[in-house]
């Protein structure tokens, strides 16, 4: 216990305690043992005393490797003892963290990636956004009051116009907490037919000319956590009050003749969404885009390049219902370049 004379009350004090065994680095299989003991300290009555104690055991492992394959596995169990002032108004708690990850690496690399799969639970303060007034010019967003002198969230909007600007949108974190479970879920993969048929004639020459880039994401935090959809990446079907946020992001890439002198061709998909729930209630925004983008290198001094994009942009929340939109957009950008040559 420490006594301080003037203590404020964010003061906070921890101490951490680690140890670990691993195995040596020349070995083929990787794995380590470690544990944690962390105290937290909070002020009470001009004092710092303890408040929570927490054990973390974890290990980590190596599972399998094989031609630059390989299946690594982390699992970290904790668990919380609260003391008996409970200063920081928690619950004791035990919970399994576990987190998967393979290496892929296939037909002399035409086929790579990489996967992660991981699952934790723990608490997160809950969030909420305001407007803060700034000098004028300074902002992003304008008040538009409804007649009552009273700002109100749904009365903001971007401005369009500078010296209008002088409120800035801040997210805030507020003193509740809630207990999440978290789900994340990475995918990364490669195709590249020129490792196996680079030389090849005919069909295979043909196919070697396509190639492929995927990465998709997907970060979820939910507050229930006990049936098997919440092993699931891709359930979607919470109810409101089960969900706490949702990001996720697919970007995939086709390519044919890509990186080619004299022509190719490109095929971009991309879907981005954010959904989360603040104190005020849910928002919600998407984005969809497909791109077609094309080059034709006609001579040593003249390129053009063709790119189609059609994309829908949403935007939808609880409280500010008015401010909702959904919208298509379609571009179409055409070039011709003339390349001066010595």
């Amino acid at each position: 216990i420490i006594r301080l004379d003037s203590l404020d009350i964010n003061s906070f004090e921890f101490r951490k305690y680690d140890i670990f065994i691993t195995n040596p680095d020349s070995m083929k299989h990787q794995w380590n043992l470690t544990y944690a003991l962390r105290e937290d300290y909070r002020p009470n009555l001009g004092f710092l005393e303890l408040s929570s104690k927490s054990n973390n055991l974890g290990i980590s492992n190596q599972l399998w490797s094989q031609n630059k394959n390989r299946l690594n596995l982390r699992l970290n169990y904790r668990t919380l003892d609260i003391g008996s002032n409970n200063l920081e108004n928690l619950d004791e708690d035990n919970n399994l963290n576990g987190r998967f990850e393979y290496y892929m690496y296939l037909l002399k690399g035409a086929l790579s990636g990489q996967s992660l799969y991981e699952l934790g639970r723990g608490l997160e303060q809950q969030k909420e956004y305001m407007y803060l007034e700034v000098p004028a010019g300074e902002g992003l967003y304008t008040w538009i009051d409804d007649g009552d002198g009273v700002q109100q969230l749904g009365e903001f909007e971007l401005s369009n116009f500078q010296d209008q600007a002088n409120f800035i949108k801040v997210y805030t974190v507020t003193s509740e907490y809630q207990k999440v479970y978290t789900l994340a879920f990475n995918q990364s993969l490669n195709l590249n037919l020129k490792r196996l048929w680079l030389k090849q004639k005919g069909i295979k020459g043909f196919l070697s000319k396509f190639s492929d880039q995927l990465n998709a994401q997907i970060n979820r935090k939910t507050i229930q956590g006990g049936d098997m959809d919440y092993f699931n990446p891709f359930y979607e079907s919470y109810i409101a009050d089960e969900l706490v946020s949702i990001n996720s992001m697919l970007r995939n890439v086709f390519f044919f003749n890509r990186a080619n002198a004299k022509y190719s061709i490109e095929w971009h998909l991309i879907k981005n969404r954010q959904k989360s729930f603040l104190i005020n209630g849910f928002e919600e925004r998407s984005k969809e885009e497909n791109k077609i983008k094309a080059q034709i290198n006609w001579n040593k001094n003249y390129k053009s390049r063709l790119s189609i994009t059609e994309s829908y942009q949403k935007t939808a929340s609880d409280w500010m219902q008015l401010k909702n939109y959904n919208i298509k957009i379609r571009e179409v950008e055409k070039s011709l370049e003339w390349i001066a040559m010595r």
